[in-house]
């Protein structure tokens, strides 16, 4: 499952990066400013398909899943009755790639875990959500 993640990652971003080169014009056209938001997108694809390979590759699966933050993070969301509605509504809303899904779950779970650490508590919870794999959790719900 993982491997197959991972190819069909890199095929987007590839797919996303033969986009950007064939308006290569348009773009040179337009203000450098307007051109941020798709280098932004591109890198976040890049890190993203990066990630998949990573996980694809490691050792450290578990249950299935890329690690144990990635299998403990879904689990949680969906087995909560709000942080799955959230997912949900996140899955479902229209006109996102995988990309900006994955990123609007990474916010949402950030917020409401983080809500209330401080110090070594926030450290700890930061690095624990930094592993999670969150185009896995997004894809996984997706194709359920």
């Amino acid at each position: 499952m993982k491997k197959s993640l991972a190819v069909n990652a890199l095929l987007e971003t590839v797919d996303f990066a033969g986009e950007l080169l064939a308006h290569h014009q348009t773009y040179m056209a337009k203000p450098r400013s307007s051109l941020a938001g798709q280098h932004e997108e591109a890198h976040r694809r890049l890190q993203a398909s990066a990630a998949l390979v990573r996980a694809a590759e490691a050792d450290d699966d578990y249950q299935g899943w890329s690690n144990r933050e990635t299998w403990t993070v879904n689990l949680w969301l969906c087995n909560e009755p709000a942080p799955y509605a959230a997912m949900s509504e996140i899955i479902e809303r229209d006109g996102l790639s995988p990309f900006e899904r994955s990123d609007r779950l990474e916010e949402y779970t950030a917020a409401r875990w983080s809500r209330g650490f401080t110090g070594w508590q926030s450290d700890m919870s930061q690095a624990f959500l930094a592993r999670v794999n969150w185009l896995e959790i997004i894809t996984s719900n997706t194709e359920a």
